[in-house]
């Protein structure tokens, strides 16, 4: 199993649902208010969650580079360069629309 795969099973994954009643697959099921439950997250946690997810998805692209899926790895990048359009960290967003 690939290092990435292996970090993002381990991983805790968050569900935001109405309408699931269980979840597997080590994960949490979110019924709150999305905005309210992010910030619960990230005050437990301790942490910047954008930069874990900015780690875990040059993760993914390292990974799928090295098994040669360029496609995989230029969805994640575009995937990566969305959330950070559209959280504000334009510094990143540059420098990874440069490597598109």
């Amino acid at each position: 199993m690939e290092p990435f795969a292996r970090t993002i099973d381990a991983a805790t994954k968050y569900i935001v649902s109405s309408t699931l009643d269980r979840i597997d697959w080590n994960a949490e099921l979110v019924r709150a208010d999305l905005g309210k439950a992010v910030q619960q997250l990230k005050r437990e946690s301790g942490r910047d969650c954008s930069a874990k997810a900015r780690e875990l998805t040059e993760r993914a692209v390292d990974s799928a580079i090295r098994a040669d899926s360029k496609e995989v790895a230029a969805i994640w990048q575009a995937n990566a360069a969305l959330q950070q359009a559209a959280y504000g960290n334009a510094r990143k967003l540059a420098s990874q629309r440069q490597g598109l």
